[in-house]
């Protein structure tokens, strides 16, 4: 009986002394935020750092036309203490073509973390809320450009990351297919993407360096031909994308008429 005591004062006296893992809270940002947003992105993610400037001073961005001061808004934060130790921002994926965007489609653009906070799964949590807050949006698919050395990271959040170089295609049922790879001149060569909802199909296909929307017709073609994809899913619209494609070799228009046969 003495001995078990002892052993539990002890254990008591380990855990007063030991230093209590902090508490992560993660959520949305507030305009309060946009500082400690800055702070993070000239020493975690400055190739960031541009666009967010813009954003925290309110200027347009040549990408967004909304008012850059309500992007932050849609920032994800974590938060210790109440001081923000990583953020992740995401946005509706572009159409081809610069025709507006694609609300069932996000796209997480930026994920910065403090890197004296590591092993508190800031990272993991970050990927967590920006998939459930695009998810609640109704986004059924949520895609990433990832650096190599963030590759587990994103596969424990449960997201499938391709190989370097590769890109990935996509539709939605009754939409237009779209394409994405990794741009050569930033350091993220890998494409990584989290299903959140229905879509007809997903695939990856190897990067030729033309338009990424050329490339998946090509390969949905492909596909189709090969019996990997019911050529049933296949919508109207990117079956006019195949037909634009193979006589003009360019990623998309509209007004050609539809492929009746792979």
């Amino acid at each position: 009986m003495l001995g078990k005591q002892s052993a539990r004062k002890r254990a008591a006296r380990e855990a007063a002394a030991s230093p209590q893992r902090p508490t992560v809270v993660f959520g949305p940002s507030a305009p309060a935020d946009a500082e400690a947003i800055l702070d993070l992105s000239r020493t975690r993610l400055p190739v960031a750092l541009p666009l967010i400037e813009r954003y925290a001073e309110g200027r347009p961005s040549p990408f967004e036309p909304r008012v850059a001061r309500e992007l932050l808004l849609e920032f994800s934060v974590a938060r210790i203490d109440g001081r923000v130790v990583g953020y992740a921002y995401k946005q509706p994926f572009p159409r081809p073509g610069g025709q507006g965007y694609e609300p069932e489609v996000a796209n997480l653009v930026f994920l910065a973390a403090n890197v004296g906070r590591s092993g508190l799964g800031i990272g993991n949590g970050l990927l967590r809320e920006c998939a459930v807050r695009a998810k609640a949006t109704g986004a059924k698919l949520i895609t990433a450009h990832v650096p190599t050395e963030a590759i587990t990271l994103y596969e424990r959040a449960g997201w499938t990351v391709l190989a370097a170089d590769r890109g990935l295609a996509w539709q939605l049922p009754g939409g237009i297919l779209y394409g994405d790879y990794p741009k050569a001149a930033l350091p993220f060569p890998h494409l990584a993407y989290k299903q959140l909802g229905q879509i007809s199909y997903a695939f990856d296909f190897a990067n030729d360096g033309s338009a990424p929307v050329h490339q998946a017709t090509q390969e949905l073609r492909r596909q189709v031909r090969a019996g990997e994809i019911d050529e049933r899913m296949v919508s109207d619209i990117a079956r006019r994308q195949i037909a634009i494609s193979a006589q003009i070799g360019t990623s998309f228009g509209p007004g050609a008429t539809p492929v009746r046969r792979f």
